[in-house]
């Protein structure tokens, strides 16, 4: 995460998701802001507008509790997200990952074969379920040129 910290501190990022399901079925997500915080802020995710083919699973407007801007990194030894009960990257099979009280997305989870039906694979909740395991999912990042006004 410093990393990444490190190359999207030095120019401003934008954010493109592709998704694609096990019948070849694609679809995109894109945010005009991308960026991660260092270490002190536990890298910290900031997310900007969505636009995209497929409903928004990361800013969630209207369940405060899905949505994952402004959430700080959590894995499954250092447990960030919000739930009082649950550690959200433990339960979903160590997939570190910028949880709230979980998270209608998950790309960062257990990779099956065939869609297989687990709660703890790679989705985008928004399309299909938790339980539905995408195929592939591919996260870029690229320069955010700003027009002058």
């Amino acid at each position: 995460n410093d990393n990444l910290h490190n190359i999207l501190s030095a120019r401003d990022y934008k954010l493109r998701i592709d998704l694609e399901d096990w019948n070849g079925k694609t679809r995109y997500v894109e945010y005009d802001t991308f960026f991660v915080g260092n270490e002190a802020t536990n890298y910290v995710l900031t997310i900007g507008n969505y636009s995209g083919n497929v409903e928004d699973s990361i800013v969630f407007s209207g369940k405060e509790n899905c949505d994952i801007n402004g959430m700080a990194f959590s894995t499954w030894d250092v447990d960030n997200d919000v739930d009082d009960v649950d550690n959200c990257a433990k339960d979903k099979k160590h997939a570190g990952w910028w949880y709230n009280a979980c998270t209608r997305a998950n790309l960062n989870g257990i990779y099956y074969n065939g869609g297989v039906e687990e709660n703890d694979g790679i989705y985008w909740k928004n399309w299909y379920s938790s339980d539905y395991s995408l195929k592939t999912v591919t996260m870029k990042i690229k320069l955010h040129f700003r027009r002058c006004s």
